[in-house]
């Protein structure tokens, strides 16, 4: 049998390792940062007491996180090395799941999982971004990991490494806290005789060590308040998300059915303590977030539940290690086949290109522009390159609060690109050229927000140019001469 043994096991995950790291940083700083990855650079940059104050407005549940870029930014700040932390994060979470997947079933199923993993298009879309998930998906696999380690013969140690590896989680996202109860769940179900024998305390402990973060969320309801409150449709996406593709959703569906119908017929157990716990740790957090959004404050997004997406990766490579010879070697091929092609939609997909945006203004700059970027926090991303691409001076920033565009931003439930008309006023001092920033521009609410601006340009304004990118436009208008 192949990969027999702890050396064959080793050989086949140190390789999807290096597959995974050379997938992920291939031609890694092509694109340009995204508005997130900019908000990361200026959350990371802060002081501790500044970044405490930012945080109460936005991003509480990343505060572990920057905390950490700041001191990874040592390293430089380009694109590649701020990428580069997001790349080790899931070349360790590969392993982690090999592990994870082997603890579940066997050998077999751990090399599937860590190939799976390496291949899969959400891990390389994760680990090509400045941001904390694929930190969050290695820290899910270690709990889960961790906690049925600690199943297995509890002792003292084990639990309190479930308490570590949890408790850091909950501060690389609150949310992690929905896998422990996941956990909880399952041990409800299957094994009661853990909370006796540590299980009761380590949850406690779990949910103790996230007191500041609930204690700020408390104090500041407005944090995160721009998302919007889930429809039923949120669930299907985030689980096309999981997979990569539509297609990937049904095979899946049609392996979990054949897998079902063998058991059947083979008159064998179907839930198992071991499928019990990896349903409840896909299902639980997903439906815990989705159930607090409708009822509390909307905060599902779909890369806020990456920690149930280890779970269906080692459920699938356990589904495909039990089929037949004569039928795992092809299903399995598809499967990969199915999974790099996604990866390759996602590399050659442009997503924002603020870089691109911000380098038009740079090349076509005259002394005397002045710059409106819109919506407000598009600000983040042309700061950046206006430090890594330029030696001089840019366009006078014209926006947010200077003439002619005091314009007031304001973030709520309903429109994040929403502008305070009244504050529009125009001045008797003119600029010869007005340079426009706009990002998102496939959102209707940015082209609402820009034909606003544009009327309330002074009289004697041209448009002379117009570049319209993927997610993003540069428009400069002329002051007529006479």
């Amino acid at each position: 049998m192949p990969f027999r043994g702890r050396g064959g096991f080793t050989l086949a995950v140190t390789g999807a390792v290096v597959l995974s790291l050379a997938l992920d940083s291939f031609r890694l700083a092509k694109s340009g940062l995204t508005f997130d990855e900019a908000a990361t650079i200026a959350y990371a940059r802060l002081d501790v007491r500044s970044l405490f104050a930012a945080l109460q407005s936005s991003d509480v549940f990343f505060g572990a996180y920057y905390g950490w870029m700041h001191v990874w930014m040592r390293l430089g700040e380009s694109e590649a090395v701020l990428r580069w932390f997001s790349i080790l994060c899931a070349a360790g979470a590969v392993i982690a799941l090999a592990f994870l997947a082997r603890r579940l079933s066997d050998t077999k199923a751990g090399v599937a999982a860590a190939i799976l993993a390496a291949t899969s298009p959400l891990l390389f879309d994760l680990a090509r971004q400045a941001r904390p998930y694929s930190l969050l998906v290695l820290v899910a696999a270690l709990s889960s990991l961790a906690f049925l380690r600690a199943s297995e013969r509890p002792s003292w140690p084990r639990w309190t490494w479930y308490v570590l590896i949890s408790a850091a989680g909950c501060y690389v996202h609150l949310f992690l806290l929905c896998l422990g109860a996941a956990h909880a769940l399952w041990a409800v179900i299957c094994r009661r005789d853990l909370y006796r024998s540590g299980l009761t305390w380590a949850l406690v402990a779990i949910a103790f060590s996230t007191t500041p973060l609930l204690v700020v969320l408390h104090h500041y309801p407005s944090v995160n308040g721009y998302i919007a409150r889930p429809t039923w449709r949120a669930l299907v996406e985030t689980w096309d998300w999981f997979a990569g593709s539509r297609v990937l959703v049904v095979l899946t569906l049609v392996l979990v059915a054949a897998w079902i119908t063998v058991r059947l017929h083979r008159r064998q157990r179907i839930l198992t303590s071991k499928v019990l716990f990896l349903i409840a740790t896909i299902a639980v957090p997903p439906l815990l977030v989705f159930a607090e959004s409708l009822i509390l404050k909307p905060s599902y997004m779909q890369r806020y539940l990456v920690e149930a997406w280890p779970s269906y990766i080692v459920a699938l490579a356990i589904i495909l290690t039990r089929l037949r010879p004569l039928y795992l070697v092809p299903v399995a091929a598809l499967v990969l086949a199915l999974q790099t092609g996604a990866i390759v939609r996602t590399h050659m997909i442009v997503a924002q290109n603020w870089r691109t945006a911000s380098s038009v203004i740079f090349a076509g700059e005259l002394p005397g522009d002045q710059l409106v970027v819109f919506p407000a926090f598009g600000m983040l991303p042309y700061e950046y390159y206006r430090e890594r691409l330029r030696v001089s001076g840019t366009p006078a920033l014209r926006f947010p609060r200077l003439p002619p565009f005091p314009l007031t931003m304001t973030n709520n439930d309903s429109n994040k690109f929403a502008i305070d008309r009244g504050a529009l006023v125009a001045t008797a001092d003119r600029p010869s050229r007005i340079w426009f920033l706009v990002g998102w521009t496939d959102d209707p609410r940015t082209g609402q927000g820009l034909r606003i601006l544009t009327r309330a340009l002074p009289s004697g304004y041209r448009l002379a140019l117009e570049r319209r990118l993927v997610h993003e436009t540069v428009l400069r208008y002329d002051l007529k001469k006479g």
